[in-house]
């Protein structure tokens, strides 16, 4: 979801970043670090290494950036620190995670903050999404892996 919003409106913002999987990364640097290789100037990736940021690079610019699945205070203080130094008025910080103490937590660093509680899909959507990664191109599974795909389902909720 938040991928598919991030594509719906990058095209309205000078910088975009959308930065997968956070939980993956445990502090500060690493995020930074993912950020700025992974920042775009009106639909071109930027070249810069990742050394020659500085945070306030971004000071004033129009910036989109989606964090999805962050899951510590060291994401929080990240973002913290970007909208702090750069007054990015007209820029949107779109942040996703399981854990909603952390998203409250963000309420003192971003002035117009929600937080929208996304449903759980019906068991049958649950399915057909997991079939799509498991097995893409409309492979089926094996039949000794059939029996398990129902469980698989029901245990990654």
């Amino acid at each position: 979801l938040a991928k598919l919003l991030f594509n719906e409106l990058c095209a309205e913002y000078e910088y975009t970043c959308f930065v997968p999987r956070c939980t993956d990364m445990k502090n500060t640097k690493e995020i930074e670090d993912e950020v700025y290789s992974s920042m775009y100037h009106l639909g071109k990736q930027l070249t810069k290494r990742v050394k020659e940021w500085q945070l306030t690079d971004l000071r004033q610019k129009i910036l989109l950036l989606v964090l999805d699945d962050i899951d510590n205070d060291s994401h929080v203080a990240f973002l913290q620190n970007i909208v702090s130094k750069n007054d990015c008025a007209n820029s949107r910080y779109i942040v996703t995670s399981r854990d909603r103490n952390i998203l409250n937590s963000l309420d003192s660093c971003v002035l117009d903050s929600r937080v929208f509680d996304v449903k759980l899909l019906n068991h049958k959507s649950s399915t057909e999404l997991f079939m799509s990664y498991a097995f893409p191109n409309q492979t089926k599974p094996s039949p000794s892996l059939e029996k398990w795909v129902p469980k698989i389902v029901a245990k990654c909720d």
